[in-house]
């Protein structure tokens, strides 16, 4: 009797951990993520005097995010993208900041092996900043757009909680927005974000 008691026992405790382990493993549920690597900035040929140009140099990316189900959810981005220089048609030293928000639609893969595809797609709002130098004297323009931004990665769930993931981004260029100076308008340049990070999900 007492042999059967305890194999009761066992079995439902196994019951009910299954149970919780399916609960808790639906899938949905906030997270935060941070990624660090690099960014490489293109500023077009009609806006430099080497013709098409692009920079490379670190970048940072912090997310926080909410799986609906285990394949779609949303994420908010803040990018932190690598200055850039150039030398312009009027012949100045300019150096490209930029920075940027975007909220997009996340849609993931089936996990095989703890590995997921995802990709993501939706609107970025990106603060540019572009600085003169002519030698004798600096000015600077600030361009704030709105634009799309799409990319790809991959994640491998190393426990329950931590995903270790690589992620590619990009936002395309746009041509003559938002100069601050009149009559000089300039390109924004396109921007592609190159990170490897953690994602924590809670």
């Amino acid at each position: 009797m007492k042999k059967t008691l305890v194999a009761i026992a066992i079995v439902s405790s196994l019951a009910v951990s299954a149970s919780a382990y399916a609960v808790g493993n639906t899938g949905q549920g906030w997270y935060v993520s941070a990624g660090l690597g690099a960014s490489t900035t293109t500023i077009p040929t009609e806006s430099t005097l080497e013709g098409n140009l692009t920079e490379t140099g670190m970048a940072e990316q912090l997310a926080v995010g909410y799986n609906v189900t285990k394949y779609i959810g949303a994420e908010l981005n803040y990018i932190n993208y690598a200055q850039a220089a150039s030398t312009d048609k009027l012949f100045r030293s300019n150096t490209y900041k930029a920075d940027a928000s975007n909220l997009g639609l996340v849609v993931h893969s089936p996990s095989f092996s703890g590995v997921n595809l995802f990709a993501k797609v939706g609107a970025q709002y990106t603060n540019t900043s572009l600085f003169h130098d002519t030698g004798v004297e600096s000015e600077s323009q600030t361009a704030n757009t709105l634009n799309i931004f799409y990319g790809v990665g991959a994640g491998y769930a190393i426990n329950q909680h931590v995903d270790a993931q690589v992620q590619w981004q990009e936002t395309p260029q746009i041509n003559n927005k938002g100069a601050t100076l009149p009559g000089y308008a300039i390109d924004i340049p396109r921007f592609d974000l190159y990170t490897v990070g953690l994602t924590y999900k809670f």
